[in-house]
């Protein structure tokens, strides 16, 4: 007998399990490169994702000024020269964030810059151009609207968008 009271391992192989802790450092590697692949895949997919969201923010707003503009013309006879006019806001231009509320000045929230132009060969133009985060949204940087609803979108070179920048 042993002493803490066992019977000694006679005529059986003596098998020494080792308990693990931790990873080892290939395991770790492996991890480290896994992550570091979804990433690389998954975060532009998700940056055209965040951009295509708040996109639908300038256009919905776009569409919002448009209306009012079109009640405008039916109420007054004529359409919103300015903003004070169409939305009581004293201020050109406007801007616009993820809370859709329109603003007389820029903050850190900001993604679109809202500007009438009312001398427009159409009537009048609604220009929603990036501002800040937005910014990095090359393929529709400045998006409009005009009096006939021809709705309009440039990239960040100046040349016409592609229509994606309205769905």
């Amino acid at each position: 007998m042993s002493r803490d009271g066992e019977r000694p391992n006679i005529g059986r192989p003596h098998i020494c399990l080792r308990q693990q802790r931790g990873f080892t450092l290939i395991e770790l590697v492996i991890t480290v490169a896994v992550v570091a692949l979804v990433a690389v895949i998954a975060l532009p997919a998700y940056q055209r994702y965040v951009n295509r969201t708040h996109r639908t923010i300038a256009t919905s707003t776009l569409l919002a000024l448009s209306n009012l503009q079109a009640q405008q013309r039916l109420t007054r006879g004529q359409d919103a020269d300015d903003f004070e006019t169409l939305v009581g806001l004293d201020a050109a231009p406007l801007f616009v964030g993820r809370d859709r509320q329109l603003q007389a000045a820029a903050t850190a929230d900001s993604l679109y810059q809202i500007s009438l132009d009312p001398d427009d060969g159409s009537g009048w133009r609604l220009i929603a151009t990036a501002v800040g985060r937005q910014l990095n949204d090359l393929p529709c940087r400045v998006i409009s609207i005009d009096r006939v609803a021809q709705q309009r979108a440039q990239n960040a070179d100046g040349e016409a968008a592609s229509e994606e920048c309205w769905r």
